[in-house]
């Protein structure tokens, strides 16, 4: 948009990544899905021009918002939308001369702000940089699970009494990797 920093979104493999402050990062998947949806399933309300002669009537000579996006084939499209005095919505693609008059809710599913793009697992860390996992259920007191990364073994403290004979390597294993997966 014309006032945000520009939102860059990447797919790489079959998971979307958001690039902010010069990093990528996990993109919140559902967003970009509303983002297809709304350009593929919203409807066109009325023809507006054929012309692309004056843009400045349709708002679309510095639009609101701007969507580029690259497919397989490398070609490059754009879509941009501007408003008129009276708030109605226009569409135009910059490789065609045609405008069209689009619901303003359309502008819902595209947001500005990077960090609505954001990834919405609330545990990001890597496997490496796990040490620790505490299990609480009430007033009861914790299960402590200490992972060495040197050694890749787990042992473990249930009320200060050591566990770690008990505890099953691979559904600890399983339980670190679960965890990253929580969204």
């Amino acid at each position: 948009s014309t006032t945000p920093p520009d939102v860059l979104l990447q797919k790489q493999q079959d998971s979307w990544f958001l690039q902010r402050h010069g990093q990528m990062e996990p993109a919140n998947g559902e967003k970009v899905a509303t983002l297809f949806q709304a350009l593929t399933t919203h409807r066109i309300r009325e023809f507006t021009s054929d012309s692309a002669s004056n843009l400045e009537a349709y708002g679309l000579h510095q639009p609101v918002l701007s969507i580029t996006w690259t497919a397989n084939d490398k070609q490059s499209q754009r879509i941009s939308f501007g408003h008129d005095a009276q708030g109605s919505v226009f569409a135009k693609y910059d490789t065609e001369p045609y405008v069209y008059k689009v619901a303003a809710a359309v502008l819902a599913a595209f947001p500005a702000d990077t960090v609505k793009w954001k990834g919405l697992n609330p545990l990001r860390y890597s496997l490496f940089a796990l040490r620790r996992i505490s299990l609480a259920l009430g007033t009861a007191p914790p299960v402590v699970l200490n992972y060495n990364p040197d050694t890749a073994q787990w042992t473990g403290l249930l009320a200060g009494k050591d566990i770690t004979s008990m505890i099953d390597r691979v559904k600890a294993d399983r339980l670190a990797g679960g965890l990253a997966q929580i969204q």
